[in-house]
């Protein structure tokens, strides 16, 4: 089920909310309990074969994370942690590792037919954050009920963020928990709802029409340098909105039912440098490979040469958890090895970049970062490396045809880098979901219930539901970051 989908928006969300609000002026887990039924009716809506899967998941790391909490020995936790891995690594990367070691001919049927579970990466890695934070004792073991609530609730399930059990709890079992419509928590939720649905399916899905053609030639022929840079542009675009509007969604359904989970994406393109990128791009993913992964090899405790064989590391890591495909590692690496670049120059910046005037620095490590980025994206979306090279050999202006092959048949092919060129601006120079927000409450607060910062925030909210409901005639497209 879409978050984009009129089964979602018309049926699934108001009964949904309806019965939420019912029962907690009644009864506050009963309200909770209620959440958690619609939340397996969700995941059920897209394969119901899977949900004795993500039950059985929770089943067996709530009593785990009892065993754990009872023993000194790390060996309960390194059962979880490899029992987890496992599952995932069964369904997600099984016929990728038998294809490297040249068995793929030879492995089962079941191999060849098996269906990635929907959110099966991140479900995985919120269950082992879960269960080293119980032997850490970061956290005690969750009741039944809470620890369900937290890895089911709807919001977050299919495509993050990760959700920590320490972040969620806090406000699960809070003792004074209101008993009747939280006004001013889902005023917020809508209006953050409505903007990520307005950037998912008003701007991301049509930006797929100029990206997709492009890779496609790709996979067979060569590409033009305009159909190169548009296609890959427009690829870095689709993906920024495409991932940005489930964001703010995400954010937006959990605040209608009172809850705060994290921000997972921050303006990524307005990064100065790749460290920033990562601080807000994907922010919970890099905060567990941080936490879980990072910070236990020694983080930036050890020296020069091991930390920086722990960045690659954890990169390769972040890359093969996208995918399990070779572009993907390569993506990560290429990451990688930017972070790694960044902390030597951190560490070893020559003295004469001082008499450069900040603003020129900025800017020029703000448009190398973007340049990075957009040439990796390349390898995340190609299918392979051959189909990667073509488009990189394109972007290097190394083929005999200059002019478009992919778009002319479009009839707007002269339209296209002006409208690249506005929703890019955008990307960069416009303020994000969560500064808007802020905006319009502060107006609120200030100037009462009538403030034309309120007219203005209730025009905002209409505009994107109407350009999102009039895009939805289109056919509903899945969100890029369902596919990991």
């Amino acid at each position: 089920m879409l978050f984009n989908s009129y089964v979602f928006l018309g049926l699934f969300l108001p009964l949904t909310l309806i019965g939420y609000y019912s029962l907690l002026s009644v009864h506050r887990r009963s309200a909770l309990a209620w959440v958690v039924a619609a939340s397996l009716v969700f995941y059920g809506y897209w394969d119901w074969r899977f949900l004795p899967l993500i039950c059985g998941s929770i089943a067996f790391n709530y009593l785990l994370s009892r065993v754990i909490a009872r023993s000194s020995s790390s060996r309960p936790l390194a059962l979880g942690v490899a029992v987890n891995l496992a599952v995932l690594g069964f369904f997600k990367y099984a016929l990728f590792l038998l294809e490297v070691a040249g068995l793929a001919e030879n492995a089962p049927q079941v191999l060849r037919n098996v269906i990635l579970p929907l959110g099966i990466s991140f479900w995985t890695f919120q269950q082992i954050a879960y269960l080293v934070d119980v032997h850490r004792r970061r956290v005690t073991p969750a009741p039944i009920d809470a620890h369900a609530f937290s890895m089911l609730f709807f919001p977050h399930l299919i495509a993050g963020p990760i959700l920590l059990y320490v972040n969620i709890s806090r406000q699960y079992l809070r003792p004074a928990w209101p008993s009747g419509f939280l006004a001013r928590s889902f005023e917020v939720g809508v209006l953050i709802f409505a903007i990520g649905l307005f950037k998912k399916v008003g701007i991301a899905d049509s930006l797929a029409p100029f990206a997709e053609p492009v890779f496609a030639r790709a996979a067979t022929d060569i590409v033009s340098p305009s159909d190169a840079w548009i296609g890959a542009i427009a690829y870095s675009l689709q993906l920024y909105f495409d991932f940005s509007g489930y964001s703010d969604m995400a954010y937006g359904l959990a605040r209608m039912f009172g809850f705060r989970i994290p921000i997972n994406f921050l303006s990524p393109y307005k990064a100065v440098s790749i460290l920033d990128f990562w601080q807000r791009w994907h922010r919970s993913l890099t905060d567990f490979f941080r936490s879980y992964v990072y910070i236990p090899l020694g983080g930036n405790r050890v020296r020069l040469p091991r930390q920086i064989g722990n960045v690659l590391f954890v990169f390769l890591l972040t890359g093969f958890w996208h995918g399990a495909g070779w572009t993907f590692i390569a993506w990560g690496a290429g990451h990688g090895i930017l972070v790694a670049a960044a902390h030597l120059w951190r560490r070893m910046r020559p003295v004469w970049t001082a008499s450069i005037p900040a603003f020129i620095r900025l800017t020029a490590s703000r448009i190398t970062t973007i340049l990075a980025i957009l040439l990796l994206w390349v390898l995340f979306r190609a299918e392979g490396f051959d189909d990667a090279m073509r488009v990189y050999s394109g972007m290097a202006f190394q083929t005999e045809e200059w002019t478009s092959v992919v778009f002319p048949d479009l009839g707007m092919y002269r339209d296209i880098p002006l409208i690249l060129g506005v929703v890019g601006a955008g990307a960069l120079l416009l303020p994000n979901t969560f500064e808007i927000s802020r905006m319009v409450r502060r107006l609120v607060a200030n100037r009462g219930p009538l403030a034309p910062g309120v007219a203005a925030g209730s025009a905002l909210v209409g505009l994107s539901l109407y350009v999102a409901i009039a895009s939805l005639t289109r056919e509903e497209a899945t969100f890029l970051y369902y596919n990991f």
